[in-house]
């Protein structure tokens, strides 16, 4: 059986953001307030309390510039978890004990250059 769910269900903004250790909140223009597992999105829970309350709400979803993170709305009211690759949560956090702010785009670099084959690997793959 599939249920079916208009894309107007999902044209909402939020109205309230509450992250603590335990739950996210989010309250929306419509009346409807969703929680979550905060250990569901793995970024919102290794925040800081600063962090975490420094959002910005848009047409589509909420982001936290300081943790690099976004979730849209709908996925938020379909109760979704984060899509976090363990080695890309890895690499973010590395980086952030060293205090380097990083971003996707950077995950994205840093894989390229690991699976691209070294000079001498590439000298080996063609004796």
């Amino acid at each position: 059986m599939s249920i079916s769910i208009s894309e107007a269900e999902f044209e909402v903004r939020a109205t309230k953001v509450t992250v603590t250790d335990e739950l996210l909140t989010v309250e929306f223009d419509d009346g409807r307030t969703v929680s979550l597992p905060v250990q569901w999105y793995p970024r919102l829970a290794h925040g800081t309390a600063k962090e975490r309350a420094e959002y910005q709400c848009g047409a589509f979803g909420i982001g936290w510039p300081a943790l690099d993170e976004e979730l849209s709305y709908k996925s938020l009211i379909l109760g979704w978890r984060s899509g976090e690759n363990p080695e890309s949560l890895k690499f973010w956090l590395d980086n952030r004990r060293k205090g380097r702010r990083t971003n996707v785009q950077d995950w994205m670099k840093q894989r390229r250059q690991n699976k691209a084959p070294s000079a001498s690997a590439r000298k080996r793959q063609t004796a």
